[in-house]
């Protein structure tokens, strides 16, 4: 292939995915795919396009969204970030991030709670700030996107804990440039966002009734192979 047949194939591929882009922004209401199991509730919510981040979009995260657009974030800024497999062997951090140009490096360490898991308090705050000394990162970041309680803003007070609410990340967002904050935002929000995923195996967990007065609960789909739930 010459050159110029490159550089116009290359022009083509960049103005298709930027189409693509701008119809999932502007289509249909987005419908989760997978099947309800039988007997469970119908719980999963339709969830709808969005043109641009608000605090509302992101109160609605599941925590996996959440940590894949802290993840997300990190990269747009230059950053090596990896997150942490699904699983009972998972530290108190989310994500892993290197410093820009030297992966290996861990510049910070992330913990990533979404709005429906309430305000964060020190308990918390303490196992990240631990897992933070214990592989020498100069930072960590909590995002707690319902907040902090008084006690833990006052245990971040002289350590390298960095606090963020649902209002920092969308300040976080807003920074960067419009063409990173459109393509996290296509990734963020495609399909079922809103329903949370197994914290073993990260599937979408499925909505169970109580049984005898017991409150409901989110179970795996894949049970008895996972036992995961919320």
């Amino acid at each position: 292939m010459s050159a110029g047949m490159g550089w116009w194939l290359a022009l083509l591929l960049a103005v298709l995915a930027a189409l693509v882009r701008a119809l999932r922004r502007r289509g249909v209401k987005q419908v989760p795919a997978v099947a309800e199991a039988p007997g469970a509730s119908s719980s999963r919510l339709t969830a709808e396009p969005h043109m641009s981040w608000s605090l509302d979009l992101l109160r609605q995260l599941e925590w996996a969204r959440v940590e894949e657009l802290c993840e997300g974030l990190w990269k747009a800024r230059g950053h090596a970030a990896v997150r942490q497999p699904p699983g009972p062997a998972r530290g108190a951090a989310d994500i892993v991030v290197g410093e820009p140009g030297n992966a290996d490096r861990v510049h910070a360490l992330l913990r990533c709670e979404p709005f429906i898991n309430g305000v964060a308090g020190p308990d918390q705050l303490e196992a990240l700030h631990r897992a933070a000394g214990e592989q020498a990162a100069p930072l960590a970041v909590f995002y707690a996107l319902a907040g902090f309680t008084e006690e833990a803003v006052q245990y971040a007070v002289g350590t390298p804990l960095q606090l963020r609410s649902a209002a920092e990340l969308f300040a976080e967002l807003c920074a960067l440039p419009e063409e990173p904050q459109l393509e996290l935002l296509d990734e963020i929000t495609y399909g079922d966002y809103m329903t949370p995923s197994c914290p073993r195996c990260g599937e979408k967990l499925l909505r169970q009734h109580g049984i005898e007065g017991r409150p409901a609960w989110w179970g795996c789909p894949r049970f008895p192979a996972c036992r995961g739930r919320i």
